[in-house]
């Protein structure tokens, strides 16, 4: 788990949350979320979010199965859609793939 320190400015906006908060940039992506640690309802969520998350974990750890790059899914995508504008997307995307990944390897 990483830990970060928040300074004065980040304690007053987190403290206005009392419940489980997505946190957002200024152009409303979603940098994370935020359990609040005191209050009637920290504790609850906080143990029932470590359980699921250590349960995923688990999940993974026990799969066999290979798994696939970004660039595989996208081509596994590109043969089921049907929507030339989709279809364009996806191959513009698996060619970025692949001058990314062939350049890494110069």
């Amino acid at each position: 788990m990483t830990h970060l320190i928040a300074d004065d400015a980040m304690l007053a906006i987190l403290a206005r949350a009392n419940e489980i908060a997505e946190i957002r940039d200024t152009s409303g992506h979603v940098v994370g979320f935020y359990a609040p640690a005191s209050g009637p309802q920290a504790q609850a969520p906080l143990e029932s979010i470590a359980r699921a998350y250590l349960s995923e974990l688990h999940r993974r750890a026990q799969n066999q199965e290979p798994g696939r790059t970004t660039r595989e899914v996208f081509e596994h995508l590109l043969a089921m859609t049907v929507d030339e504008t989709s279809r364009a997307y996806l191959r513009k995307k698996i060619e970025d793939l692949k001058e990314r990944d062939r350049c890494a390897s110069l």
